[in-house]
């Protein structure tokens, strides 16, 4: 995996909004302050799509923001992925206080899910990485 510019959630929670039925996923990450603010400049929205692999010997699932402004990766670690099964609506990484220090995307379960298939299929091809087979535990099964 070669991300170049990442950062792993220091905290990780699932917040249910009972009155509109919503499920929010808030990953605290006050050390990728800067990366937002020049993600952010000048830019109301970047893109969200997932990889994922094996950073500083863990495995992570990465969010990766992107726009004309640059991207990086919020790094998940495994300990965290139990939150993504209730496939939350919303995902809000906190960077700093109160609102203007949060970027929110909508959550795109079916884009996941494709990530999760194409996770599953290369361990079901062969490819038993520490990653693919904690893929597996956590949200599959092989065939």
């Amino acid at each position: 995996m070669e991300w170049e510019i990442y950062h792993i959630s220091q905290q990780t929670e699932l917040e249910y909004n009972e009155a509109e039925g919503d499920a929010i996923l808030h990953c605290q990450v006050p050390q990728a302050a800067e990366h937002f603010k020049k993600l952010l400049d000048g830019a109301t929205q970047a893109t969200l799509d997932f990889d994922g692999g094996e950073l500083e010997g863990q495995s992570v699932i990465g969010f990766r923001l992107r726009n004309a402004n640059g991207e990086f990766y919020i790094a998940l670690l495994k300990k965290d992925w139990n939150h993504l099964l209730e496939q939350p609506d919303e995902v809000v990484f906190q960077y700093g206080e109160g609102e203007k220090g949060q970027f929110s995307s909508t959550f795109y379960n079916g884009m996941f899910e494709q990530f999760l298939d194409r996770m599953i299929d290369r361990y079901n091809a062969g490819e038993k990485t520490t990653f693919t087979e904690d893929i597996i535990e956590v949200f599959g099964e092989e065939d």
